[in-house]
């Protein structure tokens, strides 16, 4: 409960009554806006994450962090998010997850808030992950940044740009 796992290169997420886990994760909010040519007039056309399962499990959810947490000292006991307040109400993204699951997965998540990431980089906080249900079974473990680059948790990101006037 007191611990904080940041250097871990697994981030565990279950739904287990006497050890419940959660996770987060974040992108660098400033990275995002400075690969566009134009951050303000871009249109997103679709968002997904990759991600590699390493533990089996039925499923997680992924929320919005409304809240800015340092990562580094983050742990159960100190700070829990508060749907509504801390996270946003509506998922992210949702991975229904199957017992027995492993490997290399792809989620597709909230178009309209990655925009909003790319257009106001200071609003990236992080998301978090927490079982998709209370069945001890649910969770999964996904690798993290600190894990293998291939498998490290990935923003895909579609867009268009207006075309530049002529001359």
């Amino acid at each position: 409960e007191s611990v904080n796992y940041e250097t871990a290169s697994t981030v565990i997420i279950d739904a287990n009554a006497s050890d419940e886990r959660f996770g987060l994760l974040k992108w660098g909010g400033a990275g995002l806006s400075a690969a566009f040519n134009d951050n303000t007039t871009l249109r997103v056309t679709s968002a997904s994450i990759d991600f590699n399962i390493t533990a089996e499990g039925e499923g997680f959810i992924f929320n919005e962090l409304l809240t800015d947490y340092d990562f580094t000292t983050i742990t159960w006991t100190n700070s829990t998010p508060v749907s509504g307040t801390d996270m946003t109400l509506s998922a992210f993204g949702i991975w229904a997850g199957d017992a027995g699951q492993t490997g290399a997965y792809n989620i597709t998540v909230d178009i309209a808030t990655v925009e909003r990431w790319i257009r106001y980089p200071e609003s990236v906080l992080g998301i978090w992950a927490y079982a998709a249900g209370t069945d001890p079974l649910n969770g999964q473990q996904i690798t993290s940044d600190n894990g293998t680059l291939a498998d490290r948790p990935k923003l895909n990101i579609a867009w268009e740009e207006p075309a530049s006037a002529a001359p």
